[in-house]
C-alpha cells in the first residue's frame, strides 16, 4: 500500500533539481539513500516517524511536518558543514509546499 501525503514536500538539490517527495516511503527513501547528515536529532525523529506512519501508527500528515523540518535541519547542516554540493538539499520554495 502507497500512503501519501495530501499535498508533497518539494526539495530541492544543488543543482537545481526538484523532487516531489508524496509520502513517507519516498521520505525514508530519502533519508536513508542521500541525506546529508545522520546526526540531527530531527533526522532520526523523521526516520521513525515515517517508518511509524507507514505501519499506521503515526499520522501521515505528523510525519509530513516533521519530514519538512528535518529537511531544514539537513540544509543547516550541510550550509555550517561545507559539505559537497551533491547532497545539497532544501526545501523548495513554493507557497504550495507549506
Amino acid at each position: 500500500m502507497n500512503i501519501s501525503w495530501e499535498k508533497p514536500v518539494e526539495l530541492q538539490f544543488s543543482d537545481n533539481v526538484r523532487v516531489s517527495v508524496r509520502g513517507p516511503q519516498e521520505a525514508l527513501d530519502y533519508l536513508l539513500a542521500i541525506w546529508p547528515t545522520e546526526e540531527g536529532a530531527l533526522y532520526m525523529k523523521c526516520k521513525a516517524a515515517c517508518m511509524e506512519a507507514i505501519e499506521g501508527v503515526t499520522p501521515v500528515e505528523e510525519a509530513r511536518r516533521i519530514f519538512r523540518s528535518a529537511a531544514a535541519e539537513g540544509w543547516d547542516f550541510f550550509v555550517t558543514n561545507r559539505l559537497s554540493q551533491s547532497f545539497l538539499v532544501k526545501l523548495a520554495t513554493s507557497p504550495q509546499t507549506a
